[in-house]
């Protein structure tokens, strides 16, 4: 999935996250971007923590759309919740 808030003919910014909340963000702010659509394998590793999680998959999304588009600013993001431990995380991560 991509979809396209840029006029121009090379995005300078990336947004490689499907979260329509993120993409509202981005857009409140007036600069021009891409959204795509990473391609990761989102399966928690045995043992790993929400935490741990949420920083593995916002690195690993970022990464993944930035080796298609070495150009670009990339933004990967990721959000955990865990009712037990009744923490949110979110991460950002840039490539």
């Amino acid at each position: 999935m991509s979809q396209t808030t840029n006029t121009s003919k090379n995005p300078s910014l990336i947004l490689a996250s499907t979260s329509v909340y993120r993409r509202e963000l981005l857009t409140r702010l007036r600069i021009p971007f891409e959204v795509i659509s990473p391609k990761v394998d989102e399966t928690p590793l045995t043992g790993e923590s929400t935490l741990e999680l949420a920083k593995r998959l916002a690195h690993a999304k970022a990464e993944a759309v930035a080796k298609q588009h070495p150009e670009a600013w990339v933004i990967g993001s990721r959000s955990e919740e865990h009712t037990s431990e009744l923490q949110s995380h979110s991460f950002i991560s840039y490539a």
